[in-house]
């Protein structure tokens, strides 16, 4: 899978945060869904990129869109059906994340 990293404000303070994408694997609660991960902090954009040179840099942060539609609820019931999700899409794109 090619590696995908966002810079994006923080939420704590005036840095900015660097998350890599990617996709949940199989073992996890949240399988086949987008994996937001968060990798590192700088002082400001520009010292981002210098250690992640091909990151998308955004001015709001960016969600993952994950759900639990596809656990069960206190009665057994079962949300949406996980084929009815986007699991796995590239946020900024909408294609198919690997």
């Amino acid at each position: 899978m090619n590696e995908k990293y966002t810079i994006e404000p923080s939420r704590y303070d005036n840095s900015v945060t660097v998350y890599e994408w990617g996709v949940y694997p199989r073992s996890s609660v949240l399988a086949g869904q987008t994996r937001k991960q968060f990798v590192d902090s700088y002082e400001d954009q520009e010292e981002a990129l210098k250690a992640y040179p091909g990151a998308e840099i955004h001015e709001s942060r960016v969600s993952a869109h994950n759900t639990f539609h596809h656990l069960e609820d206190e009665d057994g019931n079962l949300g949406p059906s996980p084929h009815d999700l986007s699991y796995g899409i590239d946020p900024f794109s909408g294609e198919a994340l690997e």
